[in-house]
């Protein structure tokens, strides 16, 4: 009989422990290991307990692994080195959400909200150190768990100063993803190759980009990115890239249009049209951020191999980048061909 009660004991403890139902407390005497995490468990905040474990176990994953399916912006790789008093951000981050979890399963109130308060004001600096340097999508993520956990601190006393540094961090959070977006959308190539070494931006008003295009036009391997000056600019532009679908070579598409001037005027408005101009918004608004202010503006990748003293001289200048020179991939090393 008393072997009977045992087990039906051991039972309903296990039961309520699945079930996260509060425990009497008679049973919460009992000095079993289960019973005693779960009358932790009981006595602290599930939602922050559970915050914290989901922080802490991928702050851990991307500290072992490095995360590079979720890297997909340029801050990832930026971010990824950086070191605080000798420790990764990563390794901050599992003490910070291991401590949270300590912490919320002792009831340590106070001390949990100091813990968090301080995390979060060192979050907003880290997201207002990614707008000026590059967002990085595993930062974010790990940002979002810091901000769990101090809401669901706070929720119930969350005083005017930490209502504010809440705004804020949202503020700042909304803009990195934004620039995360905003990564992942490339420049509008309206022709050639765009993962050409060249770049060329132009604008069909530029009398210095005609004389570009004519010259190099024809080249497959250049990619094109129209900008626009002018309103009429935005029409040769959807002009232009109505010949190209048609099948039109960009350099016949422009040449034909540059002589009969007529034939580019006012598009109606379209759904194409009104895409083609965000586009052409995108090109311009990297020009701006890059501080370009002449036009045609070119980006090379790599050394044109008319630098190198080994290699002959090529034709012109642009074939010699075309042609291939000298590059390195980032994070290979000194011993880069």
């Amino acid at each position: 009989m008393n072997v009977h009660s045992a087990s039906s004991e051991r039972l309903f403890i296990f039961v309520t422990f699945v079930s996260r139902s509060s425990i009497p407390p008679a049973v919460c005497d009992n000095r079993s290991v289960l019973t005693f995490f779960h009358c932790l468990f009981m006595q602290g905040s599930k939602s922050l307990l559970i915050a914290a474990a989901l922080g802490f176990c991928f702050a851990l994953w991307v500290s072992l692994t490095g995360a590079e399916a979720l890297c997909v912006s340029s801050g990832c790789e930026i971010f990824a080195g950086f070191t605080f008093f000798g420790f990764s951000l990563w390794t901050w981050a599992c003490a910070y959400f291991a401590l949270v979890f300590v912490l919320a399963l002792m009831t340590q109130g106070v001390f949990l909200q100091i813990l968090t308060a301080i995390a979060l004001t060192l979050e907003v600096a880290l997201l207002c150190v990614m707008i000026f340097v590059a967002p990085c999508v595993n930062c974010l993520i790990v940002g979002a768990g810091v901000f769990a956990t101090f809401y669901l601190t706070y929720r119930e006393k969350l005083v005017s100063i930490f209502k504010i540094l809440a705004v804020i961090w949202c503020f700042l959070f909304f803009a990195n993803a934004a620039g995360v977006l905003k990564e992942q959308v490339p420049p509008y190539v309206i022709a050639g190759n765009p993962e050409s070494s060249v770049s060329v931006y132009f604008s069909p008003s530029c009398s210095a980009c005609e004389t570009l295009i004519l010259t190099m036009g024809q080249n497959p391997d250049i990619a094109w990115l129209p900008v626009t000056e002018y309103a009429e600019d935005r029409f040769f532009v959807e002009r232009l890239k109505t010949r190209l679908v048609k099948g039109e070579t960009f350099y016949d598409a422009y040449r034909a249009l540059k002589a009969d001037a007529a034939s580019w005027d006012e598009t109606p408005f379209t759904l194409s049209a009104l895409f083609t101009r965000v586009r052409l918004w995108q090109n311009e608004a990297h020009l701006a951020i890059s501080g370009v202010k002449v036009l045609p503006h070119t980006e090379l990748a790599g050394v044109p191999k008319q630098w190198l003293p080994e290699s002959a001289k090529p034709a012109n200048f642009i074939d010699g980048i075309l042609r291939g020179g000298a590059s390195c991939v980032k994070g290979q090393g000194r011993d880069c061909p």
